[in-house]
């Protein structure tokens, strides 16, 4: 091949695709020899030399992609079934950064790979910088970083995405082991504001969900900084499903809720701490319009109210209508099931709280 590096394919995502690598690194590699010669699109004759040529120019480990191309593949799998064999749709995304107003320090050109049988029946997306898996790409071998972003896209009458909401992620192992790690955590129940909100999209017709390699070759601080700028713009747009800031600003937060012995914790730690802060404040970090729709789940809604300090618990809840439906008085059960106060058992025994507690 040209321009596949299939070892690089192979590594970074040859555990997720229902396909052989070989497979689709000639699907790849048949694709960019296509657009090198000006098919479909002659503005974009060369384009593949011009990849290639910039990451034999990069070395140095540099995780700077080409800036000047805008435009990205999508290739949309096709199953095959008793009647017909298995395909790829391809076509290009052309004006598809600048209609989205990505800033130009962040382009490059992405393959988008959709397959529609991993989360029944709701179509995921696997974006993923198309210089990655081409050859002389630089990659580190050591010491180096992974930067990713899941993404939940809610979708129109005219399958145009009317809202989205990220979560941005960052590790040292390769990136698809973290992603396992996630969607093991979303089918074990997990709470954590992403791990929810993706599990209850799942198989969804107008729901898209996405998983982005978008950086590698980062040292630890050059991560850092990454995660921290893009988790603050999601917040900033109210986009964001991470429950706290990104980066060194992040590690800070934890510090000083003092879920952490140091503002500068390892990434395991952190992750640990974040559980911590989540039990602490389950609504943490999620968008007005998930919340909205999260609250209509009485699971999910019973164990929010539930889960915060100085609420009663849910069996404490289902104790206080049995003991009222026996005609104890407000009094006696407050002593007996220990809540804070008779008010408390009083709003449960008329209804005003905790409506969401079957």
């Amino acid at each position: 091949m040209n321009y596949v590096d299939i070892d690089a394919l192979s590594r970074l995502f040859g555990k997720v695709l229902p396909f052989s690598v070989e497979y689709f690194a000639q699907h790849i590699e048949n694709t960019l020899v296509g657009i090198n010669k000006g098919l479909p699109r002659p503005e974009f004759a060369g384009a593949a030399d011009i990849l290639l040529a910039n990451n034999r120019e990069n070395k140095q480990g540099s995780w700077e992609f080409l800036k000047d191309l805008d435009f990205d593949i999508f290739g949309n799998y096709v199953p095959g079934n008793q009647f017909i064999g298995e395909k790829f749709e391809v076509s290009l995304l052309v004006n598809s950064k600048t209609k989205s107003k990505i800033d130009k320090k962040d382009w490059s050109v992405l393959y988008r790979l959709r397959m529609t049988d991993k989360f029944s029946g709701t179509s995921w997306d696997i974006d993923f910088p198309l210089q990655m898996i081409m050859k002389h790409y630089p990659h580190k071998t050591t010491g180096a970083y992974f930067g990713y972003c899941h993404s939940i896209a809610l979708m129109d009458e005219n399958n145009r995405a009317k809202d989205e909401y990220f979560y941005v992620g960052i590790t040292r192992r390769n990136w698809l082991t973290r992603m396992a790690e996630h969607f093991r955590e979303v089918n074990s129940g997990s709470n954590k504001t992403f791990h929810r909100a993706w599990r209850n999209h799942i198989g969804r017709q107008d729901v898209i969900f996405t998983s982005q390699l978008v950086v590698d070759n980062h040292t630890f601080d050059e991560i850092m900084s990454w995660e921290e700028e893009m988790v603050d713009k999601n917040m900033n747009a109210g986009s964001s499903l991470n429950m706290i800031p990104g980066g060194h600003k992040g590690m800070r937060f934890l510090h000083k809720h003092r879920l952490t012995k140091s503002p500068n914790v390892s990434l395991k730690e952190r992750d640990r701490a974040i559980e911590a802060y989540q039990k602490m404040h389950p609504r943490a970090g999620i968008p007005n319009l998930l919340i909205s729709e999260l609250w209509k789940d009485d699971e999910w809604a019973a164990k929010a109210i539930c889960s915060q300090a100085n609420r009663l618990s849910q069996d404490q809840v289902r104790s206080i209508r049995v003991l009222g439906e026996e005609g104890l008085s407000p009094e006696v059960i407050t002593t007996r099931i220990a809540a804070r106060n008779v008010l408390q058992v009083k709003r449960v025994l008329h209804g005003e709280t905790y409506k969401s507690v079957l």
